[in-house]
This record gives C-alpha cells, sequence and structure tokens, in this order.
C-alpha cells in the first residue's frame, strides 16, 4: 500500500468520525464515505494533491460523474432532487479536514471589494479582540456589515463610506426589513449600528451616524394576529348584553 492510499485511508476514517459525532444517520453517513472515497480515487487519476483541490477539480468530478450516469441510466441525473449535493456535501466535508477552510475564499474582482474584504477582517478581530465577543455574535454582525457593504451585489467603496448620509442609512433599512417582521427590524438595527460606529472610530466615516439608527420598540404578543375586528367584537359585546345570567357580568366587564 503506497503513502497516499495510507493517507487517504486516514482521512477518511476522521471523515466517518466527524459525522458520526456530528449524528448523521448511517444512510447519509455512508453514502457522504462513498462519494469522499471515489473523489480521492478520481484526484489519484489525474495526480492531483488533495491539498491542491480546487472548485474547478470538484467540478471536473461531477462532469465524470454525470457521464457516467448517463451511461449507466440513459438519463440526466441533474433531474432528481439532491443529485448534486448528495456529492458535493461529502466532498466538502472531506475538504475541510484536509484543507481546514472550505470553500476557498473568493478572489476579489474590483478595488471595491478588496477594500470591503479588508475591513471586514479587520472589524471581525475589533470584535474579538476589543469587545470580546463569542464567535457566534462575532458571525451575524460580521454578516450584516457584509449585506451592508454590498447591497444588491454593488460594493461600497472607502469613498462611499466616508461620504455617506443618514438617507443612505435608512434607504439600506427599509430595503432589508421591508418584508420582515418588526421583531427581526429590531435585531437588524443594533447590528448595523455597531458596524457604523465601527467605521466612525476608526476614520472611515467623517460623522458618527451610529445615533441616528433607532431600534424599533416592540411589545408582548404583538406577533400574534388579532382574529377579531372592531366590527366582530362590537357584535360579540352587543350579545352579551342580553345575558342576564352572571356569565354576562364577567363577559361586559
Amino acid at each position: 500500500m503506497s503513502h497516499q492510499q495510507t493517507k487517504h485511508e486516514l482521512l477518511l476514517c476522521k471523515l466517518e468520525q466527524r459525522l458520526v459525532g456530528e449524528r448523521y444517520c448511517v444512510q447519509i453517513r455512508n453514502r457522504y464515505l462513498v462519494v469522499a472515497a471515489s473523489f480521492l480515487r478520481f484526484l489519484d487519476r489525474r495526480r492531483i494533491r488533495i491539498e491542491a483541490t480546487g472548485p474547478t477539480d470538484i467540478s471536473a468530478y461531477l462532469q465524470c460523474e454525470l457521464r457516467r450516469f448517463r451511461r449507466h441510466h440513459g438519463h440526466s441525473p441533474l433531474s432528481l432532487p439532491g443529485w448534486r449535493a448528495s456529492h458535493t456535501t461529502g466532498i466538502h466535508q472531506l475538504l475541510r479536514l484536509a484543507i481546514g477552510k472550505w470553500p476557498p475564499d473568493s478572489v476579489p474582482s474590483s478595488v471595491n471589494a478588496r477594500f470591503n474584504r479588508k475591513l471586514c477582517t479587520e472589524y471581525s478581530q475589533w470584535l474579538r479582540e476589543w469587545r470580546g465577543l463569542a464567535d457566534e455574535t462575532v458571525d451575524g454582525l460580521l454578516a450584516e456589515a457584509q449585506r451592508f457593504l454590498c447591497p444588491d451585489g454593488r460594493c461600497k467603496g472607502a469613498q462611499a463610506l466616508m461620504h455617506m448620509t443618514v438617507p443612505d442609512i435608512d434607504c439600506y433599512l427599509q430595503r432589508r426589513v421591508s418584508l420582515l417582521r418588526r421583531v427581526s427590524h429590531k435585531g437588524i438595527a443594533p447590528g448595523l449600528r455597531s458596524f457604523v460606529r465601527y467605521l466612525y472610530e476608526t476614520g472611515h466615516t467623517d460623522r458618527d451616524l451610529s445615533r441616528f439608527i433607532i431600534v424599533p420598540t416592540t411589545y408582548a404578543y404583538e406577533s400574534i394576529p388579532s382574529a377579531l375586528r372592531p366590527a366582530d367584537i362590537s357584535a360579540v359585546l352587543g350579545a352579551t348584553r342580553h345575558d342576564r345570567s352572571p356569565i354576562r357580568l364577567r363577559d361586559c366587564v
């Protein structure tokens, strides 16, 4: 047995242990292991080290699997729900073990995108080191910052942030919460306010606009819809007035 084969077997054992630890059911666990082993054989045939694997290698593997499936079944598997995910998920789990991070970060395509990535990295470090926040909290705040920096796929740059105005923030919030409930808005506003305050403290904006981001007030049970219209309530109260029993007295209170 070659050194490469031994390395792959150890990697598959680690993958199985992780899947067991994460409580995947036996059927899914076995499926992911079969796909991972098949992908490793594919890399061996092409003399590709797993540490050097890229997204194009996964695409090439899927194309091979598509051709193999057509030869055996006479039709494409893409019409089958979950076929692609049943292949890629196991491979992604494998690569996270072998490489440590998957999928890899994409290369920023513009000056603004490169600026935003650097800014988000610095913001993440600030949240962890200076504010001492937990990873889960940092991830949520960072996700909101990334949405704000690239709304609708268009990345803001240094100049846009420096000259940012209150209407710019209001416009973003209106689009962001247009389909959300007020309780969701209450969770979004503090995250955006944290990032805007960071921009001011680090000199990326010339004014502290965070104080203009208002967190909406929410009330207990406000999310429960009212089942009765005012006319219905009046009709119920009108009916109880004709009842002379103690129950009527209680209902009219």
